[in-house]
Order: C-alpha cells, then sequence, then structure tokens
C-alpha cells in the first residue's frame, strides 16, 4: 500500500513538471490557434475596452454611452484590458488578459495543491487546471473565471499568512483577496466562505473560541469596504427564480460539456470510472477540512437558485467549479500506485481530449464568425447596427453557433459601430448605454415581437442571422440588402425624407 497516492514524492517532481508544463501549453493553444475564440459574451467584454479607451476623445461614443467608474466586483477584463495591455490593440490585449487566465488558473491549482498537501505537490492539479475550460469560459464569463484563478492563489496566500501572522504577509494576502474583489464577485465570495469555515473547522478541532478569529479574517476588510462603497449601486435588486430541475442538473455538469454530446458522455464514463476505483481502493478521506470544504461548496450549489438569484444569473453553476477544483485537491489516500495511476491518466486523457475538442470547434467558430464579420467591412465609422440572430433549432448546432450573437461586436472593437445587445448591467458594467435597448432583444426573436418602426428610425442597418422568409420580407420593404455570407445578412435601412 502507498499512503497519499495522490501527493507527488522528491522522486517524481520532474515528471510532475513535465506534465504540468504541458497542460500549460495545451491551455494556450486553443487561445493562440484561432484569430476569434468563440466564447459568447467575449467580444462584449472586448468592446467596453474599447470604448473606455476612447470616450473622452470619441464624441460618438460620449452620446451613446455613461461611464459608471465604481470598484464593482466584476471588472478583471476591463482593468487588464485598458490599464495593464493599454500598449497591445484590443484583441491582443483579451487574447493577454485570456493568456494571464490560464496561467493565474494553472498556478493557483498548483498552489492550493501545494498547500492540502502541506508542501508537497498533488498530481490531481494537472487534471484540476484543465477545468479552466468549463462551459462558462466558453460562454464568455472571463471574469468570473480570473475571479476563480484568484481564488486559487489568494487561498494558500491567507493560509501561508495564518501560519505565522506578519505585516508583509498580512498586505500580501489582503492585496490578493481585494485583486480577487475586483475580479468578480463570486471569487470573492467562494473565497470568504473559505476563510470563515477553515477558521470555525480550527476553532472547533481546538474546542475553544480562538481569540485570533477576527485576525484571521482582516484580508477581506478591503473588499467589504469596497462593496460598502458602491452604495445604490450594488446590483442587488431581481428576483429569485428556482428554474426546472432538467436546469440544475445541466449547471451541474458546468464542468464538463462541451460542444459534442456523444464526447461528453464519453469524458463522464472516463471519470466515473475514475471515481468507481478511488472509492473502492482509496481511504483515509474522513477529516480532511479540504475535503469538508469542497462538499460545502457543492452543497450551496444545489442549494441556490438554478436560473437568477438578485441580479446574478446561473449562480449555482458558477459555485461547482471551485467546489470540484478544492475536492480534487483534496483527495489523498491510502491507495496502491496502480490504481492511483489509472485513475489519474483516465481523467487527464478525458480532460485532455475534452480541450482538443474545444479547439476543433473553435476553429470552425472563427471561420464563421470570419466570414460574418467581412459583412461589416463597408460600413461607415459609427454606423448603428440592430441585430437579429436566430439560432438553429438543434440544441448542439445552437450551442456551436451562438457567440455569433455578440461575434458582430467585434465591428465596434474595430470600427465603433453601435449594437444595443452589449452587455448593460446597473451595478456590474463600467459602460452603460445612454438609451434603453428595446424590450425583448435576444437570440431567436420572432418577427412579430420585433419593434419594427423604431428599428427603422433609429437605425442605419440591421444584420441578420439564420431569419426566416417571415423577417426578411419585413426588412424588404424599408430596406436594401448591401451583404451576404453564409446564414448573415446586412441591410441599409432607407431612410425617409423629413
Amino acid at each position: 500500500m502507498a499512503e497519499d497516492s495522490f501527493l507527488v514524492d522528491s522522486a517524481r517532481r520532474g515528471v510532475y513538471w513535465l506534465v504540468m508544463l504541458g497542460v500549460l501549453f495545451l491551455l494556450l493553444w486553443p487561445i493562440w490557434t484561432v484569430q476569434y475564440p468563440a466564447m459568447v459574451d467575449y467580444p462584449s467584454h472586448l468592446a467596453q475596452v474599447e470604448i473606455l479607451r476612447n470616450w473622452t476623445h470619441e464624441t460618438v461614443l460620449q452620446q451613446r454611452y455613461a461611464l459608471v467608474l465604481k470598484p464593482f466586483p466584476n471588472l478583471a477584463l476591463d482593468l487588464l484590458g485598458v490599464y495593464v495591455f493599454s500598449w497591445l490593440d484590443v484583441p491582443s490585449a483579451g487574447k493577454a488578459v485570456l493568456t494571464v487566465l490560464m496561467i493565474l488558473f494553472w498556478a493557483g491549482c498548483h498552489c492550493l495543491g501545494c498547500a492540502v498537501g502541506r508542501g508537497r505537490p498533488v498530481w490531481l492539479a494537472a487534471v484540476a487546471a484543465l477545468l479552466v475550460y468549463n462551459s462558462t469560459f466558453l460562454y464568455g464569463y472571463v471574469n468570473y473565471n480570473v475571479g476563480i484563478a484568484l481564488f486559487l492563489l489568494a487561498l494558500p496566500t491567507w493560509l501561508w499568512y495564518r501560519r505565522a501572522r506578519s505585516l508583509p504577509r498580512m498586505l500580501a494576502s489582503s492585496s490578493l483577496t481585494t485583486a480577487v474583489y475586483l475580479a468578480h464577485w463570486m471569487g470573492i465570495g467562494v473565497l470568504a466562505i473559505a476563510m470563515v469555515f477553515l477558521t470555525a473547522w480550527d476553532w472547533y478541532e481546538a474546542r475553544r473560541w480562538r481569540k485570533v478569529f477576527a485576525v484571521d479574517l482582516i484580508p477581506l476588510a478591503p473588499s467589504v469596504a469596497l462593496y460598502a462603497s458602491l452604495g445604490r449601486d450594488r446590483g442587488g435588486a431581481g428576483a429569485i427564480e428556482w428554474g426546472p430541475l432538467a436546469l440544475k442538473a445541466t449547471h451541474m455538469m458546468v464542468w464538463l460539456t462541451t460542444y459534442n454530446s456523444a464526447l461528453t458522455a464519453i469524458y463522464l464514463a472516463a471519470w466515473v470510472i475514475a471515481l468507481a476505483i478511488v472509492l473502492r481502493k482509496g481511504g483515509r478521506w474522513a477529516g480532511n477540512r479540504f475535503l469538508a470544504l469542497g462538499a460545502l461548496l457543492f452543497l450551496l450549489a444545489v442549494a441556490v437558485p438554478g436560473r437568477q438569484l438578485f441580479s446574478a444569473v446561473d449562480a449555482d453553476s458558477r459555485l461547482v467549479i471551485p467546489a470540484l477544483v478544492v475536492t480534487l485537491l483534496a483527495l489523498a489516500g491510502d491507495m496502491r500506485p496502480l490504481f492511483a495511476r489509472a485513475a489519474f491518466l483516465l481523467v487527464l486523457c478525458a480532460m485532455c481530449g475534452r480541450v482538443v475538442e474545444i479547439r476543433h470547434y473553435w476553429k470552425a467558430g472563427d471561420a464563421l464568425t470570419r466570414a460574418q464579420l467581412e459583412l461589416f467591412r463597408s460600413v461607415p465609422r459609427g454606423s448603428r447596427i440592430f441585430a437579429i440572430v436566430w439560432l438553429p433549432g438543434d440544441a448542439q448546432k445552437a450551442k456551436r453557433e451562438r457567440h455569433i450573437w455578440h461575434a458582430v461586436e467585434y465591428a465596434t472593437v474595430d470600427n465603433l459601430i453601435f449594437f444595443p445587445q452589449i452587455l448593460n448591467f446597473s451595478g456590474q458594467q463600467p459602460v452603460m448605454l445612454r438609451d434603453a435597448p428595446y424590450p425583448g432583444i435576444r437570440p431567436d426573436m420572432p418577427a412579430g415581437a420585433i419593434p419594427w418602426e423604431a428599428v427603422f428610425r433609429d437605425y442605419d442597418f440591421v444584420y441578420t442571422y439564420g431569419v426566416d422568409q417571415t423577417c426578411e420580407r419585413q426588412l424588404d420593404g424599408y430596406s436594401d440588402q448591401v451583404g451576404v455570407a453564409g446564414k448573415g445578412r446586412i441591410y441599409r435601412i432607407r431612410k425617409r425624407s423629413p
């Protein structure tokens, strides 16, 4: 029997780093081998960076957008794109942010694994690092994923501060915790839960109240102060919607689902077999505080609403990723090396194959995006375009094309073209539309629900993707088709004389 079979012994440190470096290369491969990553919300974030960079000297931007420059807990890409990578053009800055995200997540898995293993790396850190390509990332939730990556670094830094409290360590922990807050609210929320839980766990084991409880939580103070400074702009208003059980089940699989359900089933089978090996052949799980923390995060993911929690959507799915990462890194127990290696290699190969699959579909999505963006090359700078995107009825095909909904906002980056569907949530974004978008703008909007008179009055062009003949007939009477690319069409609206 081999004790702590998922911990790396000194004789295999070289192999561990070869595996980790191979994983890092794989994480960066999809980002730098396509021009336009097929991430849904990502182009809208880049459009905001473009607006923030140019708002002060572009009158057209000042007329259409208002800046709300407050410390919202949702600013990772904005701060990095506007300040840290200001020397790069916006698309390159976006790629740099995605690169930083991959490195931070990868390094966070290693550092937290070492904290769990009391200085020894954990083999499963290589698997945990691959979880950065989760469904939320594919949907373009860059700020959230940066927040989770920083959480994975901030937690071991806080543990390091607790081991030997000093002013430099406290400042280091506080600074990193504040960075988590500015990146995304879920990152700081999970970090606060972890800090309180682990402090309470130690207090319970000692069977006495620890006077240093408050001292341990000092690194959270700057984040609390920043959040309090928001006042009415905290973005807490909204409904609570639980959603159906099917939606909850889908959110619980956010770490595994991709663009192909058959391949997802294969990845899941590999995980199930590996889990069976671990449960059957492993042991000594009780008393592991990090395993308990992972279980707590999973319970919270199951408990919170699946559709909407105030101003946040899909809050449950965003708890799954840190829960799974922490749980994986805490899996250390007695197991024969043969079984431990089999379980590790099964999930490692499955997750590596998953990234290869994602890159394959990104390549096709990149070609689709480039073809659609060609339609905007001849559109005058600063034009107003109303976008109508209808996705295919087949769920898998829709998933592979849904990035087109915001991909047109690359035209904002290139030529300051205006689209009303830019991300625009009060208390979350620093860029807000001066005029609210028309109600009901969404993918697959039926032709009868579109406010045609207002569109023809307020916009210069209409872009359509995948619409039917009913919608096209509406456009023919008031506009001229000026470009076609696959399922994409662009129409110039004929303006009536006053």
